[in-house]
């Protein structure tokens, strides 16, 4: 639970409505709450500021109790007035999408399970089914998806990339944990990944899809805070879902 008093409307909108609507991550008193980590929004006009507000208003806020605001005269509930369920519509950048399908990746993958009368589907079980299901899910965004391209020499030797989004100037690479490939292991193969694909003329943007179903990766926002970045006009996108936590 985090609560902000005294928020004028642009400041509102800034803050919270953009991000969720964008589904992006919103911050509030120094916490960074991912978009797939929220919850709920609740939205309480007053009219009167925090500073009117009766001793207890406040430790009930806190606490999360839902009818915190009720001892004070003329405040209401006006979340349904302001807050609207992002959509695909509302995307600012198709590199966004990109996490939309990661973040909801999991969720995907445990719907194809439940098919009527006991039907054959797909199930997630390897790397190779991840890039199955990314491959689709992309199209739903991206025209132009291309598998057959190869990276530039690392090493003294070369590999395909999972997928190419040349209009976009984006690779995307997958990555499923198993027995022996857990966080440690991961870490390595993106490192050697970032190294590749930094001297790629055609990829600005490297995004770094890791599928844990298992919870294999103990730290999941410490893989992703310490290889992610933003040099040299090539940035790192590393996103491990889902998270245990």
């Amino acid at each position: 639970m985090e609560v902000k008093f005294d928020l004028a409307r642009e400041e509102l909108d800034k803050r919270i409505l953009e991000p969720y609507r964008n589904m992006r991550p919103i911050v509030l008193g120094g916490r960074t709450i991912a978009w797939e980590d929220l919850q709920r929004i609740e939205i309480v006009e007053t009219p009167h500021p925090y500073s009117a507000f009766g001793s207890y208003t406040e430790f009930f806020a806190r606490r999360g109790d839902g009818n915190w605001y009720h001892s004070e005269a003329g405040a209401k509930d006006v979340s349904d007035e302001f807050v609207t369920t992002p959509s695909i519509r509302t995307i600012p950048q198709k590199t966004d999408a990109v996490e939309l399908i990661c973040s909801r990746f999991h969720m995907i993958a445990m719907q194809l399970r439940e098919r009527r009368g006991n039907r054959p589907t797909l199930d997630v079980n390897d790397e190779y089914d991840v890039q199955d299901l990314m491959h689709a899910l992309l199209r739903l965004f991206f025209e132009d998806v291309r598998t057959e391209e190869r990276t530039p020499s690392y090493a003294g030797s070369s590999a395909r990339m999972d997928f190419f989004l040349p209009v976009e100037q984006v690779v995307v690479e997958t990555k499923k944990t198993r027995v022996n490939l857990g966080a440690k292991e991961v870490g390595n193969e993106l490192i050697e990944d970032i190294a590749r694909y930094k001297v790629h003329p055609g990829c600005k943007r490297l995004i770094c899809f890791v599928y844990d179903p298992e919870g294999r990766v103990t730290n999941p926002r410490g893989i992703e805070r310490d290889l992610s970045r933003d040099e040299d006009g090539f940035s790192v996108w590393v996103i491990v879902a889902p998270k245990g936590y």
